[in-house]
């Protein structure tokens, strides 16, 4: 069932062993058929491709052991620190992000690679979120609407989804209106995906 109850207030700073525990993990292996080339190696300034930005921003709240998950070109794979094959190819953020949780040992924290603002801090408000929530499953950003490849998501989840990927049809937004969540408000530009080259920002 969908919890709407209010976030208890976040700490003032995060526990670096909880943070331990948690496997962050970028969703590298969608296909860009709207954008029609490889949107991830696509350059946002000088120094930085679209797939560095959501990088950055993990490793800024967990340290360099970020993940790629699914397939991706090697100068993509460059950016990480560490890979996660997705035995799931086509189910789309569910395959990635239960890929994941199959393969860490906890929880996740899970960005999509096409985020174009996301940044640390809105990471660790996520992050402050869950570790007073520990009765959530998933900790995702909202910002009038859900974002589910923005979040952290625990084990707990780990078999349900295994079986709604098996059924296949049922998208993120769905599954999560069956589980016991937590939103966590966000400005809806640090949401922001990259799905055409008209949604890069102008240079």
């Amino acid at each position: 069932m969908q919890d709407d109850a209010t976030i208890p207030p976040a700490p003032e700073r995060l526990d670096p062993a909880w943070l331990a525990t948690i496997t962050p993990v970028v969703l590298v292996g969608g296909s860009s058929k709207r954008f029609g080339n490889d949107k991830l190696r696509r350059r946002l300034d000088e120094d930085t491709i679209l797939v560095e930005r959501p990088v950055r921003a993990l490793r800024e709240v967990f340290g360099p052991r970020v993940a790629a998950v699914g397939a991706c070109h090697p100068k993509v794979r460059a950016c990480f620190d560490a890979d996660i094959l997705d035995p799931y190819p086509g189910l789309g953020p569910m395959g990635g992000i239960l890929a994941a949780l199959e393969h860490a040992p906890g929880p996740i924290f899970v960005l999509a690679g096409d985020l174009d603002a996301i940044d640390a801090a809105c990471v660790r408000k996520i992050a402050a979120a869950a570790q007073v929530s520990e009765l959530a499953e998933a900790v995702i950003a909202s910002s009038g609407r859900d974002h589910p490849t923005i979040g952290l998501y625990r084990p707990v989840l780990c078999e349900p989804m295994r079986l709604a990927a098996a059924g296949g049809g049922l998208t993120m937004h769905a599954f999560l209106r069956a589980h016991t969540i937590e939103r966590v408000e966000i400005d809806e530009r640090l949401a922001h995906n990259v799905n055409r080259p008209a949604d890069l920002p102008i240079r």
